[in-house]
């Protein structure tokens, strides 16, 4: 069974990631950056420690219920974007013939630029929501600034590419590194 992502860019097929383990592992990093998220939304809004930073006197004792369901849903569409970027730049280094080793280091460099001003632009952006009156913003700011930071530090730069060290070649099983070139959407030379 194939697990198809498929990630649209200004209205441009960036990649398709037809592989099993690198969609499964992509799928789990997404959740770890949404969980460390919530985790700091209660530490910080319904607990009260440093909650005087935002303007509210103590802590809440509790969250609204939309607050992780909309973090929810735009943080996995941000960090998953962030996620096509580097392991479909990690692909073409592997189909280019350099080996995992070699292929990790160069599709980390061809993207982190990119994934680094994209996440810095959102996190200036959703933090900036932290500084209105109505305390459902304020969660909502909180919560998708701190989890684009914890995204595209240390999720996309430290632990994915780890991951994708460990995993090697089974990350792009079960297709190979060969299997994608004839999916459907896939240009061929063939």
């Amino acid at each position: 069974m194939k697990v198809e992502i498929q990630a649209i860019t200004n209205g441009v097929d960036v990649t398709r990631l037809q592989e099993t383990v690198a969609a499964v592992k992509a799928i789990a990093l997404n959740l770890l950056s949404v969980a460390a998220a919530f985790g700091a939304l209660v530490l910080v809004f319904q607990d009260g420690h440093g909650i005087r930073f935002f303007g509210v006197p103590v802590g809440t004792g509790s969250i609204f219920p939309i607050v992780p369901i909309v973090a929810f849903a735009i943080v996995f569409g941000l960090s998953m974007d962030y996620e096509v970027f580097l392991v479909a730049r990690v692909l073409e280094a592997r189909r280019g013939g350099l080996s995992e080793l070699e292929a990790i280091p160069e599709g980390l460099a061809k993207t982190a630029g990119l994934i680094t001003s994209a996440a810095a632009i959102m996190i200036v952006v959703f933090a900036a929501f932290t500084f209105g009156n109505f305390l459902v913003v304020k969660m909502l700011g909180f919560t998708l600034a701190v989890a684009v930071l914890i995204d595209a530090t240390l999720v996309r730069i430290v632990i994915g590419p780890a991951l994708l060290r460990v995993a090697g070649d089974w990350n792009w099983w079960p297709g190979g590194l060969t299997g994608a070139r004839n999916a459907p959407g896939v240009a061929n030379d063939e």
